[in-house]
């Protein structure tokens, strides 16, 4: 049952990567576009189909966004079920520290 929280953890891990590479990706799009629409008022050649472009790709990166944030969400939302806990192996952890501890004293 560990396996499936430690894979739940490294999945939220790497959806968390991924939402920064496309967030940056977002801000790096907002850029150009800002810069082209500087061009486009002061009449820059082809600065509109240039700026329609970037605007495309920075409509595409903010829903690869929206959507990496969902899954990042639900997976880091995802609650311990009871079954996942093994109380098992956490008392027989226990009574192994106790012994060593006793053995420590004597």
């Amino acid at each position: 049952m560990k396996r499936n929280r430690r894979s739940a953890r490294s999945r939220a891990g790497e959806m968390q990567a991924r939402i920064a590479e496309i967030d940056a990706l977002f801000q790096a799009l907002r850029a150009s576009v800002r810069h082209l629409q500087a061009q486009v008022e002061t009449g820059g050649p082809g600065a509109v189909k240039a700026a329609l472009a970037k605007l495309g790709e920075l409509q595409t990166a903010h829903v690869a966004l929206i959507k990496a944030e969902e899954r990042f969400h639900d997976i880091a939302g995802e609650q311990a079920q009871p079954d996942d806990i093994d109380f098992d192996a956490i008392r027989d952890e226990i009574g192994r520290r106790l012994a060593d501890l006793r053995a420590t004293k004597d």
